[in-house]
């Protein structure tokens, strides 16, 4: 009787707050509290770049993800370039075509001009025919749609292996057959 007189106080309580009262509750009790960010003199920020690697582990036989942090200070000038390679002019040629690369790649990724290419069978290379899209976000949208709009869920397709085909199947069709969707989809295409 005790914890039903209780439950219905707590409700009741819980009633009479507005909706904003408890949504500003709730946001204080999660607010953290913020990181004051002292400013560096330009020549002394460091970046912290990480390397990733994903290795087997022969201690636990299990396939481990490592991080490794490489704090580096980009050069002010081509000289403190050059010092930091040791003076050597061909290992400061090197470092900026390799960053020259990895710019005209980054601009060839997005130039319209250029044509994506793609290997035929014979091993030739011709101009892809097709629309470009991020088969991440398409995989996802198939899923959605089978889950939302086709019947498709996780513990019926175990068992139902043929109706999980249906409804990513009609949700690919609807995907395919939505104007609206495709050039939405081709617009976010190989965004960097």
């Amino acid at each position: 009787m005790l914890v039903l007189l209780m439950a219905t106080t707590r409700t009741t309580f819980i009633q009479m707050q507005s909706q904003s009262e408890v949504a500003f509750d709730v946001a204080a009790k999660f607010k953290t509290p913020k990181k004051r960010i002292k400013a560096m003199p330009e020549e002394t920020k460091v970046e912290v770049p990480t390397i990733n690697r994903t290795v087997f582990d022969l201690e636990s036989f299990e396939d481990v993800y490592l991080s490794k942090q490489v704090p580096f200070t980009p050069a002010q000038s081509v000289e403190e370039a050059l010092k930091r390679l040791g003076g050597d002019s061909a290992k400061l040629l090197e470092a900026v075509n390799d960053g020259l690369l990895a710019d005209a790649k980054r601009v060839a990724a997005h130039d319209t001009s250029i044509p994506w290419m793609q290997e035929t069978e014979d091993g030739k290379m011709e101009p892809f025919a097709g629309t470009v899209a991020d088969s991440k976000i398409v995989n996802g949208m198939i899923l959605n749609l089978a889950k939302s709009v086709y019947g498709y869920n996780k513990a019926a397709a175990a068992k139902d292996k043929e109706g999980k085909k249906k409804a990513k199947e009609s949700a690919m069709a609807f995907i395919a057959g939505n104007e609206v969707i495709k050039n939405g989809l081709k617009e976010n295409a190989l965004q960097d």
